[in-house]
C-alpha cells in the first residue's frame, strides 16, 4: 500500500495534498529502495495498468544499468528540471521505445556518463512521443543523443550536448524540432559523426520533419575542412535525402563546415535562419538535390561561398534564392550552376557577389536580378558569368564599389538595365540593352568614349 507522502530524500519529504492525489502519480520509490531501471519500469508498468499515467522522477541521481524499455502507451515521465537526473552505468541506452504511443519525457537529465551506445534516447518504428524541457548530455562520439527512427512527435525546449549525431531524424512521420539548444558535439577521426541536428533516409523520401527555432553551436566534423570529407557532417542542421523539410528561424554558430545542408534532398525550404562563422560554405543545396528555396537568411562570416547551389552534374538544380542577407564570405556571395532563381538578396564584401552557371552540360537557365551587391571599398567582383552556361538573364542589379561590377558576357546570357565598360559588353543574346560606361555614340559600339546606351542586333553591340 502506497504511504500519504514521497520519500525524495533522506533528509526531504513532501507531502502528498489531500484527495486522490496517488491515484494519478507514482515515483520509483514507491518500488524499491533507490530509482533503477527496475524500479522506474515497475512504476510505469503500474501506472499503465492502473490508469494513473504519470511517474515523478525525484530530485538525484537514477543509476541505470539496462534500458527502460516499458512497452507500454498513455503515460508521462518527469522530473524537477535539473534535478532529476538518469545517469548510464553501462554503455545502453536509456530508452527505448516501439509501438509505444503518447509516451511524454520532462524536466529530466539524462546524464550518458560518456558510457551509451546507440543512442541516449531512442525513439523508435511507431511510437509518438513528446519531449520537454530535457537535457542529454556527455555522451560519446560513436552514440546518437535522441534518434528518431519512423515516429511521430515532438522535441522542444531541451538541451542535447556531446555525442556524434546530437539530435537524429530518420522519419516519414511528422516531427517538430524547436526551440532547442544544441551544442559541442564530440566528432574526432574515426567517430560517427559531427552534426547538430541530422534528418536523413536511407533513400530519398518525403520527411515531414519542421526544424524551427532552435540555437545550434560548435559542431565539428570527423574529418578536418579541406581533408577530403564530403560533407555529410560537420554540419549544423544536415539533410540527407528527406524531402520536404522546413528549416526556419534557427541560429547556427561555428560549425566546422556548413550552417545549414541538403544533400540530395528536394523540396526543402530554408527560411529566416542566421548562420555565423561557417568553416565551409554557409548554406548549400548539393549533389541531386532539387528545388530548394533559400529564402530571409543572414549569411555572416563563412570560411568560403556563403550559399552554394550545385551540383548540375548529378542533376541537381531548380533552387531559388530570395531575400537573403551575406556578408564577409571567403568566396561567393552566392553561387548558383543551374535553372534557379537568384533575386533580391543583400550582399557585402564578397566576390564574386554572384555567379551564375558553370561549363557543366546543362548549366544556366538561371535568373539573375534585382540584388544589391556592395563593396565597402573599391574592389571584387559584382556578378561573374562564366563561359559555357546557356540561357542566363541578368537584369537590374544594383553594384556598388566593385572593381569590375560584371566579367565579361558570354553568349547565352540575355543582359538588361546593367552598367559595364566596352570590354566586358561581350556576346549577350540579341535584344540585350545595358549602359556602357566608356563606348562612343556610334552605329556600332567603340570604347573610349564618355557613354552610350547599347543594344544587342545582328549580333552586335550598336550605341546609337
Amino acid at each position: 500500500m502506497l504511504s500519504n507522502s514521497f520519500s525524495f530524500a533522506q533528509s526531504d519529504t513532501v507531502p502528498a495534498p489531500a484527495g486522490s492525489y496517488l491515484k494519478y502519480y507514482r515515483t520509483p520509490l514507491d518500488y524499491g529502495s533507490s530509482c533503477t531501471d527496475v524500479t522506474i519500469s515497475a512504476a510505469i508498468q503500474d501506472v499503465t495498468y492502473s490508469g494513473a499515467h504519470d511517474v515523478f522522477i525525484p530530485p538525484g541521481i537514477c543509476s541505470l544499468s539496462n534500458p527502460i524499455a516499458p512497452s507500454r502507451n498513455h503515460y508521462r515521465l518527469f522530473g524537477v528540471p535539473g534535478e532529476s537526473i538518469l545517469q548510464s552505468a553501462t554503455p545502453l541506452p536509456f530508452m527505448l521505445h516501439s509501438y509505444d504511443q503518447n509516451v511524454a519525457l520532462e524536466d529530466l537529465v539524462f546524464d550518458a556518463n560518456n558510457n551509451v551506445s546507440g543512442a541516449a534516447l531512442m525513439l523508435e518504428t511507431g511510437t509518438t512521443f513528446s519531449i520537454r524541457n530535457v537535457v542529454v548530455k556527455n555522451g560519446p562520439v560513436f552514440a546518437k543523443g535522441i534518434m528518431v527512427y519512423n515516429s511521430s512527435g515532438t522535441v522542444r525546449d531541451s538541451e542535447v550536448s556531446g555525442f556524434g549525431y546530437q539530435v537524429y531524424v530518420d522519419s516519414t512521420t511528422q516531427v517538430f524540432l524547436t526551440n532547442n539548444y544544441v551544442h559541442d558535439n564530440i566528432a574526432p577521426s574515426g567517430g560517427l559523426g559531427g552534426n547538430g541536428i541530422f534528418v536523413t533516409h536511407s533513400s530519398v523520401a518525403d520527411s515531414p520533419t519542421v526544424v524551427s527555432g532552435n540555437v545550434l553551436l560548435n559542431q565539428n566534423s570527423t574529418t578536418p575542412k579541406g581533408g577530403g570529407n564530403s560533407g555529410i557532417d560537420g554540419n549544423g542542421i544536415g539533410i540527407y535525402q528527406a524531402n520536404g523539410v522546413v528549416v526556419q528561424g534557427n541560429r547556427i554558430t561555428n560549425p566546422a563546415y556548413s550552417c545549414i545542408r541538403s544533400n540530395s534532398a528536394n523540396n526543402v525550404i530554408i527560411d529566416g535562419n542566421q548562420c555565423i562563422n561557417a568553416g565551409e560554405s554557409g548554406g548549400i543545396s548539393e549533389f541531386t538535390a532539387v528545388n530548394n528555396l533559400w529564402s530571409n537568411n543572414s549569411f555572416q562570416n563563412a570560411g568560403e561561398s556563403c550559399l552554394v547551389l550545385t551540383n548540375i552534374n548529378d542533376n541537381g538544380k531548380g533552387h531559388i534564392a530570395t531575400g537573403n542577407q551575406i556578408s564577409g564570405c571567403g568566396g561567393n556571395g552566392i553561387y548558383a550552376e543551374a535553372l534557379g532563381v537568384i533575386s533580391g538578396n543583400m550582399i557585402q564584401n564578397a566576390s564574386p557577389g554572384i555567379t551564375a552557371g558553370v561549363s557543366w552540360p546543362g548549366s544556366g537557365m538561371l535568373v539573375v536580378k534585382g540584388n544589391n551587391v556592395t563593396f565597402s571599398s573599391t574592389g571584387g567582383t559584382g556578378i561573374n558569368l562564366p563561359t559555357g552556361p546557356g540561357n542566363v538573364l541578368v537584369e537590374g542589379n544594383l553594384i556598388t564599389n566593385a572593381a569590375q561590377p560584371i566579367t565579361a558576357v558570354p553568349p547565352g546570357v540575355q543582359i538588361f538595365n546593367q552598367t559595364l565598360p566596352y570590354a566586358n559588353l561581350g556576346s549577350a543574346n540579341n535584344g540585350s540593352f545595358v549602359y556602357c560606361q566608356d563606348c562612343r555614340i556610334q552605329p556600332t559600339c567603340a570604347g573610349g568614349g564618355s557613354g552610350a546606351f547599347a543594344k544587342r542586333l545582328a549580333g552586335s553591340w550598336q550605341c546609337q
